[in-house]
């Protein structure tokens, strides 16, 4: 990445980064790294195409499928086991897909045993391009819910539109569904929605972070006014550098876990 070039997300490219924020690109992809669209593009660490590694006699070295590649393939899912120090990795990234749409179901905290046994039941049978999200929460203020509620709020990604809502219909047919606080089946929406309402479900102040990688799993329906594209490239290189080229990029190190 070279500073100076415009971001990905303006010329209509995507990488499937973490769902919350905050979240570091190195241990991310050493980790395998289960992000945005997910379902359709694999785990982050698929779309690592090279990476470069400070090796422990402190060798500088290139690793991909022709070069190093023992350390390639160990280092795409190795995590903190990794032999090395990555310095820099190179990325498959993709067009972004033309619609990002959500939908938002509540429920009663009552209808729990309803809304979770169908949940379970119907997963199996969700378009790769819509994640399943379920969320049990003590209230939902922005809502105006101040009593514990079920939120099935999932993003979808696709094109056009109609495919998007399509996509979604099958959230719709939780028996209970007549009995829903909120019924939306389609909006569109943004991955800065999502990216906000996923964070409101986790702590914030000194040690957040801690506590929130140590037993949460990510949420419902998320932030305005930030998107993948933007926010994967604010975090490829600690100054900020950002900007595909062709169709990959690259970033530096970073030290945070996914």
């Amino acid at each position: 990445m070279r500073r100076g070039q415009p971001p990905q997300r303006s010329q209509g490219l995507f990488f499937p980064a973490g769902h919350c924020e905050g979240i570091r690109l190195g241990g991310y992809l050493l980790q395998g790294g289960y992000g945005w669209n997910s379902k359709v593009l694999g785990p982050a660490c698929e779309s690592v195409l090279g990476l470069e590694v400070v090796t422990a006699d402190g060798e500088q070295i290139y690793c991909d499928p022709e070069n190093h590649p023992d350390l390639y393939w160990a280092a795409r899912g190795s995590g903190t086991g990794f032999f090395g120090v990555v310095t820099s990795f190179k990325l498959r990234i993709y067009r972004r897909p033309a619609v990002l749409g959500t939908c938002l179901y509540m429920y009663s905290i009552e209808l729990v045993d309803e809304v979770y046994t169908w949940g379970r039941e119907m997963s199996p049978e969700i378009d790769d391009r819509v994640e399943l999200q379920i969320l049990a929460t003590c209230a939902y203020p922005a809502a105006g819910i101040d009593h514990p509620a079920i939120t099935v709020a999932s993003p979808v990604f696709a094109e056009p539109e109609e495919e998007a809502a399509k996509a979604l219909a099958a959230l719709g047919t939780c028996p209970v569904v007549g009995r829903a606080m909120i019924n939306i089946p389609y909006a569109p929406t943004n991955l800065a929605g999502w990216y906000t309402a996923v964070m409101s479900n986790y702590p914030k102040g000194p040690g957040a972070a801690r506590r929130r990688y140590g037993g949460s799993w990510s949420a419902a329906v998320h932030r305005a006014d930030r998107d993948i594209d933007g926010s994967t490239a604010r975090h490829y290189r600690p100054d900020h550098d950002r900007g595909p080229s062709g169709r990959t990029c690259s970033h530096g190190p970073t030290s945070s876990p996914a």
